[in-house]
């Protein structure tokens, strides 16, 4: 189990314990941890985790670990602050075949599972969703799929000739909406 994975299954059953009920603590051993400061990565550290929060996190051999720890060996594994996809869009892409044809659940989920093994924990699908992709939003908030939580900007649009191109979203800009200018001087209101 990676990293990743291990904490997710350390911290994954966590509840807010009632005061001083006791909390199991499990400790990272030996990792390189990334720590999202922006300082380099710091080798043969040890995150003990007491419950849902992390307690601190020290070098490897600083201190005693609690005899009811659970230890994970973290020697090779490094430990990093989750990513988050900040402008994807899902289901187009399968193999290398980019189409609107691709857009299936079953697409979809296979994306999220590989962000989520990538250490992307939430990704903004931008502009390219179709109606799918509302349901799976509201599975994945309800954890009940797998991989990297989505968030969707809902429907967009394509231009014939522009970027997006409509073949990708399945719906496009009808050529000369009404009441559109067709330079923007036109447009401008003294």
């Amino acid at each position: 189990m990676g990293m990743a994975g291990c904490l997710l299954w350390a911290l994954g059953g966590c509840r807010q314990a009632p005061p001083g009920a006791h909390q199991q603590i499990s400790v990272f051993r030996d990792i390189t941890l990334v720590d999202g400061t922006g300082s380099a990565p710091r080798e043969h550290m040890d995150m003990v985790i007491q419950g849902d929060s992390i307690s601190y996190i020290i070098e490897t051999g600083k201190d005693t670990i609690a005899p009811d720890a659970i230890v994970l060996d973290g020697r090779g594994e490094t430990l990093m602050p989750e990513l988050i996809g900040c402008h994807e869009h899902l289901g187009l892409l399968k193999g290398t075949s980019m189409s609107a044809a691709n857009y299936t659940r079953e697409n979809i989920l296979r994306q999220l599972i590989k962000y989520e093994h990538y250490g992307v924990g939430e990704v903004l699908s931008l502009g390219s969703d179709h109606d799918l992709i509302f349901g799976l939003r509201d599975s994945s908030h309800a954890g009940l799929i797998p991989g990297a939580r989505i968030y969707s900007a809902g429907f967009g649009f394509g231009v014939p000739t522009g970027a997006p191109p409509s073949r990708y979203i399945g719906q496009s800009v009808p050529k000369k909406p009404s009441g559109m200018c067709n330079n923007w001087r036109p447009c401008i209101r003294t």
